[in-house]
């Protein structure tokens, strides 16, 4: 967007190709304003400033993107039934990768450069390697911590809002508890658990695994 922006914004294209391109390298701002959603809604309970049920129907919209995914699945896959039972996994992941997406979002808008450090990297280059003779692991990450204080603060948020009367904002709320509970105890067991109790090397018999040549 940084980059891009006033490139797409000027473009000789018609106005509407550059309103979607313009989303489209937008798409991660949604995750700062997840973090504000969750962050304000407590205060806007104890304060009594949540606004109408009425507007509650405006998170019909939240249906967009599952819906997209689930026609695409469907139209690429021949199991995709399979594929839509993992769709829950997906929902969670979204939600608890808000506060990182959040600091890659700020971080690339003051054109900080920052490596990608999720991603699992085991070099898996034939059939006989195996992930679990590889010694990549996470180091631990401040943000491991602050997604479990974001979990810990939407469950806080669940009980005043059952409390309060504010039923629709549970299933949402919920989401926040599960998704940022999740992506906090992977972090957990990736840069501690995981290092400290990692399986033992396989010692793989290349011979058995992939067979030998005949003369």
């Amino acid at each position: 967007m940084r980059k891009l922006g006033w490139a797409v914004l000027t473009a000789r294209e018609p106005l509407f190709k550059r309103v979607q391109g313009l989303i489209h390298l937008s798409s991660y701002l949604v995750h700062p304003l997840m973090l504000v959603l969750l962050l304000t809604s407590l205060p806007l309970m104890l304060w009594g400033g949540m606004p109408s049920v009425h507007l509650a129907y405006l998170s019909l919209a939240s249906a967009g993107p599952p819906l997209l995914y689930a026609v695409a699945q469907r139209a690429l896959y021949d199991g995709w039934r399979r594929r839509w039972a993992v769709f829950p996994v997906l929902a969670l992941l979204g939600t608890g990768v808000a506060l990182s997406n959040t600091q890659a979002v700020i971080e690339a808008l003051l054109g900080r450069r920052q490596s990608f450090r999720r991603t699992p990297k085991f070099r898996l280059e034939s059939r006989g390697d195996h992930w679990r003779d590889k010694e990549y692991s996470l180091p631990f990450s401040w943000l491991t911590l602050g997604e479990a204080a974001l979990a810990l603060y939407a469950g806080i948020t669940v009980i005043v809002a059952c409390l309060r009367g504010n039923v629709y904002a549970v299933p949402f709320l919920l989401l926040y508890v599960a998704g940022f509970g999740y992506v906090a105890a992977l972090g957990l067991w990736h840069s501690v658990v995981w290092p400290r109790f990692r399986l033992p090397r396989l010692r793989i018999n290349h011979e058995t695994t992939m067979g030998t040549r005949r003369p």
